[in-house]
């Protein structure tokens, strides 16, 4: 036999430069995943970065950064809010307690004998809705003629002149209930246009302050009268102690108010001078 030859066709160089390109391909990855350092920071594909100011980027293993990636779940649709369950290590909501049972118990029959059966009504029901429509909350027994105002910014025994001898409260409760102690606790039925009014100023609305009321919610059933609202600058802070001061109560409605009585006081006088009555209008 003579020496072996070699058939050469012409797609083989190409199968070969593929071949070696592969082989090259897989080693290099290989070689990659054995000395490369496991980092949270990339994906489950190899060199794939998530996003970091994504708060979904934050995987807790390795398995479930695809999931976690920026990418995923950014739909403004409803289309998964009932999935429950389902993949909870990737994040997935999982439904627990009683409202696993609201959600996931069996729905009566329409017009069934148990769909039809209504709760028992007790006759203390009827007794508590008749108190609530007749009895008020509060019930005013007595009332003086004119009301009794505290004396504020002076020591809490001489605050309530009307209330009696109070010196026998502790002596720690009095210095802490003194009229100029910021501590002191904050009047608990106060007027809104006093020493309880509701946040108005631009800096006192910076935070949101529930429980007070709003310009036109709900309406004020006893809204201050003309002339006897205060005064409130826009840099005003917010204070547990909010007493108005004089400059407060100097309104452009109060110095209207003003200006009316003395009108009506000189005409009074022109016509006593005169020698007619006067009618008050």
């Amino acid at each position: 036999f003579g020496p072996s030859r070699r058939v050469f066709t012409p797609w083989a160089d190409m199968m070969r430069a593929h071949a070696r390109s592969l082989a090259a391909c897989l080693l290099a990855g290989s070689a990659y995943l054995l000395f490369s350092p496991t980092s949270p920071k990339t994906g489950a594909f190899a060199g794939a970065p998530l996003v970091a100011s994504s708060p979904r980027a934050l995987p807790t293993d390795i398995g479930n950064a695809r999931e976690a990636s920026a990418i995923t779940r950014h739909s403004q649709g409803q289309q998964g809010r009932n999935v429950y369950g389902d993949r909870s290590r990737y994040g997935k909501p999982q439904i627990k307690a009683a409202k696993r049972m609201a959600r996931w118990r069996s729905r009566k029959k329409y017009g069934s004998y148990t769909a039809r059966q209504v709760p028992r009504r007790y006759p203390l029901y009827d007794i508590l809705e008749e108190v609530y429509e007749k009895v008020p909350t509060y019930t005013i027994i007595s009332e003086p003629d004119e009301p009794l105002e505290p004396v504020m910014k002076v020591p809490l025994t001489e605050r309530y002149p009307w209330a009696g001898d109070l010196s026998k409260v502790n002596e720690r409760k009095q210095r802490k209930e003194h009229g100029e102690n910021e501590d002191r606790m904050e009047p608990l039925f106060a007027a809104w246009n006093g020493a309880g009014r509701p946040p108005k100023s631009r800096q006192e609305k910076w935070e949101k302050r529930m429980g007070w009321p709003s310009y036109n919610h709900p309406p004020w059933l006893n809204a201050p009268k003309v002339g006897e609202d205060v005064k409130v600058l826009p840099t005003m802070t917010w204070k547990k102690h909010r007493e108005p001061e004089d400059w407060q109560k100097d309104t452009t409605q109060a110095k209207w108010l003003k200006w009316v009585e003395e009108r009506k006081q000189l005409e009074k006088e022109i016509y006593e001078e005169v020698g007619f009555e006067h009618e008050a209008k």
